[in-house]
């Protein structure tokens, strides 16, 4: 959300006071520079207020402050590429093991498909030589 700081300076009739500073919208923008105000900057959400504390910091603090984020940053990458690697790994395990069972209960099927079909031909071969001793 994009704001506006803007600025007046009120007069009296003998001396020139502080500067007025408000923060509006776009829409009240138009309104208030008709009015005399000046613009002074545009104020971003989250930007501005970090640019603010960037700002007056010293060169070496700030080379010091990136010096400690550094790897403080790459030690939160690397923590989240393990434990991503972990789970993908577990979750390896756990197909894994489904695949197991599943063949498993492949392998009981076939058996006993394989009973029934030697069943049947035999209920066949008997059929087929009764009826040949019959002709």
């Amino acid at each position: 959300m994009i704001k506006y700081e803007i600025k007046t300076i009120p007069k009296s009739n003998k001396w020139i006071l502080n500067y007025k500073h408000k923060t509006v919208s776009k829409s009240e923008l138009d309104n208030y520079l008709k009015q005399g105000w000046t613009l002074v900057r545009k104020k971003y959400f989250i930007i501005t207020p970090l640019l603010d504390l960037w700002r007056p910091i010293s060169l070496e603090n700030r080379l010091s402050l990136i010096r400690a984020l550094i790897p403080a940053v790459l030690a939160i990458v690397f923590a989240l590429l393990i434990h991503r690697s972990y789970t993908e790994n577990e979750n390896l395990i756990t197909e894994k093991n489904t695949l197991k069972a599943k063949i498993h209960s492949l392998e009981k099927t076939n058996i006993t498909l394989t009973d029934s079909i030697r069943k049947q031909n035999l209920i066949i071969d008997s059929l087929s030589k009764t009826h040949r001793n019959t002709l």
